[in-house]
């Protein structure tokens, strides 16, 4: 009998995580064959996927597949996102996660914070996802990595992230908020 490493370790839920604007052809081909071939062995667990700008097709294609929720971050606030994104634009964004919207699909979206944004950027992106009706919002602290331009930049306190956290639930009640990178940055690891 094939042993399964995923579905033999109890895990609840798996996804598939790509980086960059978007994967290719040929790359989405690739997770796509490994979403038929999971879905021939699932037993009782959730797929989710974070693969950046998606077409309808892809997204069609997706839910085909039994993904349930597809990630994508907007990362900041419309006005501060030029600051930090040059590869594809706010609107690109909002069209993907609109497309999954349309598709019936649940949508995880959230930012990332310490990039120096000001604390109205952070309340623009909570209203912003409140009006998109995201439910699945990962909070993400910045690690500033040598060579990078936000290397510099001071790593949140515990009573930042706290703060922000509470806005984020005060404006989107029903979402799942939940500590996501960089929490390992923060005194209580994010808990």
């Amino acid at each position: 009998e094939k042993s399964n490493l995923i579905l033999d370790s109890g895990f609840k839920r798996i996804s598939y995580v790509a980086s960059g604007r978007k994967i290719s052809d040929k790359e989405f081909n690739v997770v796509s064959q490994a979403l038929k071939e999971l879905n021939e062995e699932r037993d009782n667990f959730h797929v989710c996927v974070s693969l950046g700008l998606l077409t309808k097709d892809q997204i069609n294609t997706l839910k085909e597949l039994n993904v349930e929720r597809i990630h994508n971050n907007l990362e900041s606030s419309r006005d501060y996102f030029k600051n930090i994104c040059t590869t594809h634009s706010y609107d690109e964004k909002l069209d993907t996660i609109n497309m999954i919207d349309n598709e019936n699909l649940m949508i995880c979206s959230g930012g990332i914070f310490g990039m120096g944004e000001s604390f109205e950027d952070r309340i623009d992106l909570a209203l912003q996802l409140r009006d998109l009706g995201v439910k699945s919002i990962p909070i993400n602290v910045l690690n500033p990595i040598k060579g990078t331009p936000v290397e510099n930049n001071e790593i949140l306190s515990n009573d930042e992230v706290c703060r922000l956290i509470a806005i984020f639930r005060f404006i989107n009640p029903d979402a799942f908020i939940r500590m996501a990178g960089g929490r390992a940055l923060l005194g209580d690891n994010g808990r």
